[in-house]
């Protein structure tokens, strides 16, 4: 069996070699894999090795991530209110005007809407352990109001790793 690598890990930059070990099969490629494993080893031990390589923080201590996935939660909701908002008001419009199939198809869309809105929200994952904020499979048992994750104890709308 050849022990040589065919791949320069030494150029690769830490977030790729990361995800090259990940990915490089050790039954098949146990050399590509050694020699993967070892650039990490190196470079860990010559101190040019970033235990935070995936989470870059602003001066106040500000996660992007978490910032970007809690705007994605709030969208959701800003998104829940615009479709409740419009379908009622057409609900009330639909019996003044008596608009017909119009207004089954209208509302048929609402729902649906709305459904899979409420699905978004109560699938969302955590921006710290990337499991499921309100637990519970699939959205069930999903309570929206609880104010920490259910796995890790991350705050709702926290931007920082503080509890």
């Amino acid at each position: 069996m050849d022990t040589k690598s065919s791949v320069d890990f030494s150029i690769f930059p830490q977030k790729e070699l990361l995800t090259a070990l990940e990915r490089i099969n050790q039954e098949k490629f146990p050399a590509n894999y050694a020699a993967c494993a070892a650039e990490i080893s190196k470079r860990k031990q010559n101190g040019t090795w970033s235990q935070d390589i995936n989470q870059e923080i602003y001066a106040n201590g500000a996660i992007p991530s978490y910032i970007a996935a809690w705007d994605r939660y709030r969208g959701q909701w800003a998104f829940f209110w615009i479709v409740f908002i419009f379908w009622s008001l057409f609900a009330v419009f639909s019996f003044v005007i008596e608009a017909g199939y119009f207004a089954i198809l209208v509302w048929s869309a609402g729902l649906v809407l709305a459904a899979y809105n409420r699905y978004q929200r109560t699938v969302f994952k955590c921006p710290r352990c990337l499991k499921n904020f309100f637990a519970g499979a699939f959205g069930s048992d999903a309570n929206l109001s609880i104010k920490n994750c259910q796995h890790c104890g991350l705050a709702k709308f926290a931007v920082t790793d503080e509890k």
